[in-house]
């Protein structure tokens, strides 16, 4: 479950005729996919953990005007949002989308959106910084699928169900990149600790041997010890013997 409400914002605008013009009418004919009456205070309306918003303005892309989906995501990684973006494109549309500099765009072709059509479509997205959140809109550039959307709501419900599964799967990479940190960082204490009780180890280890070299020292106090008493008893006798010596020599 997300825990953060998402915004979908389901926009659907007038299509133009002509390839990259704008069309006459640029109003915004919108459709409301909530089931249940919209608030007199407020264009949302909420829907479950999901809130649909009326855009307050038609979107453009290079090809002209066309109907839009958008998510608005409390993510405001753009790049996390572009990356996970187009890997769920990749793995559910087999679309493979290159990003057009120009209109800071990302479009692929022949994208395979069955729950939308059964036929091959190019798909454009772009994602934009809304304050500390990201817009992901989505169009789908195609005559077949445009030109009846209105009286679709089946599409639109099917566009409301992939912005919503992959505000999901964005969650869930924020919680794989988060748990993969975390982990990292279990790593680090890990390593600190085996650190700790190696050297822990060598201290134990130091502490045997200058136990076992302390004992050899006491020994070796005692046995001085022993060896001066026989060094005393050495130089008695050898008193005696000098002494008998010069008794001798004064007698010549």
């Amino acid at each position: 479950m997300l825990r953060t409400t998402l915004i979908l914002l389901i926009v659907v605008t007038l299509c133009s005729t002509g390839f990259g013009q704008e069309s006459k009418d640029t109003s915004v004919v919108t459709k409301s996919l909530a089931l249940h009456q919209e608030s007199e205070d407020t264009s949302v309306i909420t829907k479950g953990l999901t809130s649909y918003e009326e855009a307050p303005k038609s979107k453009a892309i290079i090809s002209g005007y066309k109907n839009s989906f958008s998510v608005l995501l409390p993510e405001g990684d753009r790049r996390l949002v572009n990356r996970v973006w187009k890997t769920y494109a990749r793995n559910h549309f087999n679309a493979r989308m290159k990003y057009d500099r120009k209109s800071k765009e990302y479009t692929a072709k022949d994208a395979e959106i069955t729950p939308v059509t059964s036929s091959p479509i190019n798909m454009i997205s772009k994602t934009e910084k809304i304050g500390g959140q990201i817009r992901l809109s989505m169009w789908l550039d195609g005559e077949e699928t445009y030109s009846k959307s209105l009286d679709r709501p089946r599409n639109a419900y099917a566009m409301e169900g992939i912005l919503e599964d992959f505000a999901i799967q964005l969650e869930k990479e924020k919680v794989r990149i988060h748990l993969k940190e975390e982990e990292k960082n279990l790593g680090k204490y890990e390593a600190k600790l085996r650190r700790l009780e190696n050297a822990q180890k060598r201290y134990y280890h130091e502490i045997e041997i200058a136990k076992a070299r302390i004992k050899r020292l006491e020994e070796n106090i005692i046995q001085n010890e022993l060896d001066q008493l026989k060094a005393n008893d050495d130089i008695l006798l050898q008193l005696e013997k000098v002494a008998v010596i010069k008794d001798d020599y004064i007698k010549y």
